[in-house]
Formats: structure tokens, sequence, C-alpha cells
């Protein structure tokens, strides 16, 4: 009779086989280990691309243009008396005569409120001013500040039109030698580094 072959492994078969498994094993953990570092990396410089674009969008010229908004909505209102939109136009621009490059103008173009009289709404609008000129000098990167009140006026064939009826321009120089506690608003053309007024609303 002819010498069966055994299907047992031998001692030394055992441990080759045992090592490749664990070199098998081996080469798979380290494949997932690069996979699964290059899947990080790529969700961290995501992350930091995503960080990167919300500071670009977020610029200071943005931040200092919230904050303006925000004291002139606080001290006049979102809306005007008469239910119109109260800011009309805000410019916030670099100021290139100072050393500071976050130094901005601000141009305000406001509509006013309507009154009884035209002596009225003109002091009222001056009133409204100060408020503003102290406020939005209290805000750190403003060094010139513009602004121009807009009313409806009726032209000569009846039609009504919100026109320029006032512009005062303040720096932080002028504005620094204020005393706003006790200002007498008139004081503001005397004071201003631009001041003008339609007659519509002149005494």
């Amino acid at each position: 009779m002819g010498n069966k072959k055994s299907n047992s492994i031998s001692p030394k078969q055992g441990c080759l086989l045992i090592c490749l498994i664990i070199l098998c094993l081996g080469v798979w953990i380290a494949v997932f280990s690069v996979m699964f570092e290059d899947d990080s990396q790529t969700v961290v410089k995501e992350e930091n691309k995503l960080k990167n674009e919300d500071v670009k969008e977020k610029s200071p010229k943005d931040d200092v243009q919230s904050q303006v908004e925000k004291v002139i909505s606080g001290i006049l209102g979102k809306k005007t008396n008469y239910g119109d939109q109260r800011i009309l136009e805000l410019q916030v621009n670099d100021h290139y005569g100072t050393s500071d490059e976050e130094d901005k103008i601000i141009i305000a173009t406001i509509l006013g409120n309507e009154n009884l009289t035209t002596n009225l709404t003109r002091k009222g609008m001056l009133l409204d001013s100060v408020k503003l000129f102290k406020e939005l000098f209290a805000l750190e990167n403003s060094q010139e500040v513009t602004l121009i009140w807009q009313n409806p006026l009726v032209d000569v064939n009846g039609n009504k039109k919100n026109e320029t009826v006032l512009k005062i321009s303040l720096d932080r120089e002028s504005a620094s030698n204020i005393n706003w506690e006790s200002f007498d608003n008139e004081n503001l053309k005397i004071v201003a580094n631009e001041y003008w007024e339609h007659s519509a609303i002149q005494n």
C-alpha cells in the first residue's frame, strides 16, 4: 500500500503562515493609516480654508459699517415717522490721510423726520446730528463723518421727491474739541469742517 499524504501543517509551516498573516495585517493597517491621515489632513485644510474665507469676507470695513448702521438705527430708528427707510446710503471708505490703514471716512445719507413746521424739522435734524456725531466718533476707526440729511420736498409742479436739505462734515480733531453734553446744536455751522443747508429749511 502507498503512503498517505498528511494534511497536517508542520510547526515550521505554521510559523510561516502566522508570520504571513501578521505581515498582511501590518500592510493593511499601514495603508488604512495613510488613508485616514490623508483624509484628516484634507478635512483640516478645508476647515482652514473656510476660516480664511470668513476672515476675508469680514473685513474691518464691514465691521465698521455694521457698527455705524447700529449707531444710526439705535438713535434714529430704522424708519422715519412717516414710515420710510431711514438710511438711504452708507459709505465707509478708507482714510488715506492718516497713518493708520484702518481709519475710515463715514458718509451717511439719511432721511429726516417730518415735523409741524420747517423750523422744527431743521432743529430736529441738528439735534439728531449732534447725537450721531457724538456716538460715531466714539467708534475707534472713524476719523471723518459726513451726515447728508434728505427730506421730501415739493417742486414747482407739485411733485414730491427726496432732496438733500442739510450736509454737515466733521473730522476727529474738530470733534475732540466739543463738549457734547453742553454743546449748542446751532453752533454746528461754526465748528463743522463743512456745513450747508437748503433754503427750504432756513429760518
